[in-house]
């Protein structure tokens, strides 16, 4: 068995899970959220095991008129969005500091990262069966 087949299964698998983590993650938040305008106040660049991804920075504000400014857990290369660019934010009702970006931006890399691992597994699979 070549490694190289292991190794893209095992890569698939990663990028097969993110994406299905980020579409259950948006769907509850979808639920059981609470949807408000927010602002990109920031983008950060960061670097992660020789990668880079863009992090906006997010302001907005509750239902109960309180604000807040706190960083995406979701970044990209390149930025999804600007600085100073509106947005949709759904924010957590029993923990107001977690969010997520309502944004189809989004939605489209979640359907992109399921579907690259799902043919991935496909294709490892096909060559362990030869």
């Amino acid at each position: 068995m070549d490694n190289s087949v292991v190794y893209g299964m095992i890569a698939s698998l990663l990028v097969l899970c993110i994406g299905l983590l980020k579409l259950l993650q948006r769907k509850r938040y979808e639920k059981n959220g609470v949807k408000v305008q927010g602002l990109v106040s920031d983008l950060l660049l960061e670097y992660q095991g020789g990668t880079r991804a863009y992090y906006p920075v997010v302001s907005y504000r509750t239902l109960e008129n309180i604000e807040f400014e706190e960083k995406s857990s979701f970044g990209t290369y390149p930025a999804a969005f600007k600085k100073g660019q509106e947005i949709d934010v759904i924010y957590d009702r029993a923990d107001h500091k977690k969010f997520i970006i309502d944004s189809k931006k989004y939605v489209y890399i979640e359907v992109v990262s399921i579907t690259i691992g799902l043919v991935g597994l496909i294709i490892s699979c096909v060559y362990l069966m030869k």
